[in-house]
């Protein structure tokens, strides 16, 4: 398998989180992205990371690809490290589908809005008076009030097992403080749950900050 994306990407690096838990071998693109002729954007209609390449199938999306992942290599993951609860083996728990479904669509709201805003102001649109700017700061913390409630002070969504959601609000936390986009500490319930994993070896090795080029992503010009 090859992973294309690069490290700071909190889609990105769900990936690499599940990769690392499955204890799945994979080789990695992390910069070629930024030229104009990089693989990943002929791969990818959409034009951005990431993408997974696994033989002749190619994932462009990070959900796609967790349940590609989920539903190829079912097998049991490797134990899980001393003091952290186990891998779940499903993509979505099996007796919470729906919930699970509804809370990943919040926390990938929140990252969309999150990423749209700090791309314009990257390209200098600050949003002053924009109704529309405006809406994106607010469903980002409409989206992490609603989620710190489903967690309502669990360290996992669910009791006893470490699922591909809770990656991916680990993932998306730890980009807003890392890029400074949303005040993580104004909820008890979302600082615990960073604080019940940050030291897990999947999450730790992965941090954003830990990236060969940490700086702000800039798409190629063609």
């Amino acid at each position: 398998m090859k992973l294309y994306g690069h490290d700071t990407s909190p889609y990105v690096r769900r990936v690499r989180v599940l990769l690392a838990e499955k204890g799945l071998p994979f080789d990695r693109d992390a910069d070629s992205w930024t030229k104009a002729d990089a693989v990943v954007l002929k791969l990818n209609p959409m034009l951005r990371v990431p993408a997974l390449v696994d033989g002749e199938q190619a994932l462009l999306d990070s959900k796609a690809i967790a349940a590609y992942l989920c539903e190829r290599y079912p097998q049991a993951p490797p134990p899980a490290p001393f003091g952290h609860p186990p891998m779940q083996a499903t993509l979505w728990h099996p007796e919470h589908r729906w919930d699970d479904e509804n809370t990943l669509l919040a926390i990938d709201a929140a990252v969309d809005s999150a990423i749209n805003l700090f791309l314009l102001e990257l390209d200098g649109i600050t949003g002053e008076g924009s109704p529309y700017l405006a809406r994106q700061r607010e469903r980002i913390r409409s989206c992490m009030t609603w989620v710190a409630g489903k967690l309502a002070g669990g360290a996992t969504f669910h009791p006893g097992v470490f699922a591909p959601l809770d990656i991916a609000l680990i993932c998306a936390l730890q980009w807003f403080q890392f890029r400074g986009r949303y005040p993580v500490e104004d909820h008890p319930n979302l600082v615990r749950f960073l604080t019940a994993h940050h030291s897990r070896p999947s999450v730790a090795a992965t941090h954003p900050s830990l990236a060969s080029n940490a700086g702000p992503p800039k798409t190629p010009a063609k």
